[in-house]
């Protein structure tokens, strides 16, 4: 599905530049994130190491400047599968640990601004809200929408004279505090991504 998505933004990009100058630019990065979301009930201790997903990003902006451009951002990666461990996270030996599996599915959006240097180096920050929509599991677990921080960069290692260029970018977003798990402490997330972007400008 997010192959599909991705084509589907490049054709229609393509389509927009050959027709002509447009008053838009387009940036759609497809790749692989490690996520890491920190609980008080200690949900991604089974997840130490790598556990790569699937992730993609898309940004439509309106240019103010010649290398400056407003954008609305917007993201999803695929589904994570973690395991909950509501009642001890450290059980003494031979006491049985009880486990909860579950998905969540990081959905993001935003606005931010867009910025091309002369050495077609770009980078793009963004501030927004992020779910985790959580499926599979009932109970304790609940995420909100929250504030989230992003930050995409990248290189064009190729482009074209109507302004389609690809090259590869990395990618980071946090939520600083999805919820309340003590007086002084707060469950946040980690997504850092690479892959191939797609830009036109």
């Amino acid at each position: 599905m997010i192959p599909k998505a991705l084509l589907f933004a490049v054709v229609m990009t393509s389509t927009v530049a050959s027709a002509g100058p447009s008053p838009v630019t387009v940036n759609v990065g497809l790749g692989v994130a490690e996520q890491r979301w920190d609980d008080d009930i200690n949900i991604d201790r089974p997840s130490e190491g790598f556990n790569l997903n699937a992730t993609l990003y898309a940004q439509v902006g309106i240019p103010v400047y010649p290398d400056l451009a407003i954008v609305v951002h917007g993201g999803i990666s695929a589904p994570k599968l973690l395991y909950a461990y509501p009642f001890c996270s450290d059980p003494m030996p031979g006491q049985p640990t009880n486990s909860y599996p579950f998905h969540f599915i990081p959905l993001e959006v935003g606005v931010g601004v867009d910025y091309t240097f002369p050495s077609d180096v770009w980078v793009s920050p963004w501030i927004g809200l992020e779910k985790l929509a959580i499926y599979g599991l009932s109970g304790d677990l609940e995420a909100p929408a929250s504030l989230a921080l992003g930050l995409e960069a990248g290189i064009d290692l190729y482009q074209d004279d109507a302004g389609n260029r690809t090259g590869l970018f990395v990618k980071t977003t946090l939520i600083p505090s999805i919820h309340k798990t003590g007086e002084n402490e707060s469950a946040n997330y980690l997504q850092i991504a690479a892959g191939i972007a797609y830009r036109f400008r």
